[in-house]
């Protein structure tokens, strides 16, 4: 097994094969307007890119799920939020479409984080494609996406096909988009029909 090694700097961003330069990436970590110091540890996973987490960070992220609850589906939080990377995705999709961030939401997301730094690919990869359908109060979600896609690729096994976990994952959330484009068209009606 590999040793571990602590890691008490933070990195450039590292975003290599999602086309970014190293002079990109390391302009990009040093006008990162957002630490760890900054914002609450229960809003770090829309916060802060990959290449921000340490060591010191992660068990900080343990730590804070290990003191949350939600009241409501207690037994589907609980198995995510002990870092069951199943459970922590299913959640997260669960709660499709997310239109506002609520404690039930920023737990499910932290519980996400968690596994996804834990080095599991799909995690990284739903929260990679989460990070775009949830309003997170700033313009970086490409960016923060982007760092999520680049930890996907360094956790999988095989960089040119993703595995059947992820491929399940990724048709709920594409469904999940169906289903509110057009929910938007159905109740919001078609603007395009009263125009002739």
């Amino acid at each position: 097994m590999p040793k571990h090694e602590l890691r008490h700097e933070v990195p450039a961003v590292q975003m290599s094969g999602v086309g970014g330069s190293a002079q990109k990436i390391s302009r990009l970590a040093s006008d990162w307007p957002f630490t760890s110091r900054d914002v609450s540890p229960l809003a770090w996973w829309r916060t802060l890119p990959s290449g921000f987490f340490r060591d010191a960070e992660l068990l900080l992220v343990i730590d804070t799920l290990a003191t949350v609850s939600v009241i409501e589906r207690r037994e589907e939080f609980a198995a995510a939020r002990r870092g069951d990377a199943a459970a922590a995705i299913g959640v997260a999709l669960s709660l499709l479409p997310i239109l506002e961030v609520t404690v039930a939401v920023a737990i499910a997301m932290k519980a996400l984080l968690r596994c996804a730094l834990g080095g599991d690919a799909t995690a990284a990869l739903v929260l990679a494609n989460l990070l775009h359908r949830v309003e997170l109060g700033h313009d970086l979600a490409t960016e923060l996406s982007a760092s999520w896609y680049a930890h996907h690729l360094h956790c999988t096994k095989d960089q040119r096909r993703f595995t059947s976990e992820e491929q399940a994952a990724l048709s709920a959330i594409h469904q999940q988009d169906a289903v509110s484009i057009t929910d938007r068209y159905t109740l919001g009606g078609d603007d395009s029909e009263g125009d002739a």
